[in-house]
């Protein structure tokens, strides 16, 4: 969503003093001051980590880099309804830096990408075979490396002991997440994993 636009209407929402306010994603709240110090919040959080990626971006960091240095002030991290259950500061991030970049992440190689299976396929014949890859991919989710696990395994080809592995490797990130989005989307991810695997 427009970020800025998004911060303004929290603004115009707190000029009408509500007394109860019921938001989409969390626990109504009631009581003017409590609501009006809400949206203060919010409006601030969202153009924090607006400001912060905008200045970060203009210094010419990756987006892997911004997400990891972009976090709340602790006052604003603390408070209940800004707990990452259902957005995360990280999201908030992607959306500000793919709303002033577009669409190209500053990496030439991935000016005019392909199919990205040929490449997958390049690197596990040089790694030794989808075998390999997918036994380091074993080796990074036994040492709880969970993302690395997960990425290495998309390059571990459509058989169904990477089928298997992937499923594993989703069901354990659905379980130590406390976003609800990111649980279901890793939970229907899992689900596929199992079918196209042919298991239950």
């Amino acid at each position: 969503r427009p970020v800025l636009e998004w911060a303004a209407s929290l603004d115009r929402m707190r000029q009408l003093h509500p007394a109860y306010l019921a938001g989409s994603h969390s626990r109504p709240l009631a009581g003017r001051e409590a609501i009006d110090q809400a949206l203060a919040n919010y409006a601030r959080a969202i153009r924090y980590v607006h400001d912060e990626t905008v200045k970060r971006i203009n210094s010419g960091e990756p987006l892997y880099q911004i997400r990891r240095e972009v976090l709340l002030p602790p006052d604003l991290a603390s408070q209940p309804y800004l707990q990452p259950v259902y957005g995360t500061v990280e999201w908030a991030v992607n959306g500000v830096f793919r709303q002033y970049t577009g669409w190209y992440d500053f990496d030439p190689a991935h000016l005019d990408g392909g199919d990205p299976a040929p490449f997958a396929r390049a690197l596990a014949d040089a790694a030794g075979g989808m075998d390999v890859v997918l036994q380091r991919a074993r080796a990074a989710a036994a040492e709880g490396q969970l993302q690395l696990a997960l990425e290495l395994a998309e390059m571990a080809g459509n058989n169904a002991a990477a089928h298997r592995f992937r499923a594993e490797v989703l069901e354990r990130l659905a379980a130590q997440t406390a976003n609800g989005v990111a649980r279901n989307i890793y939970r229907e991810a899992a689900a596929a994993e199992r079918k196209a695997d042919g298991a239950k």
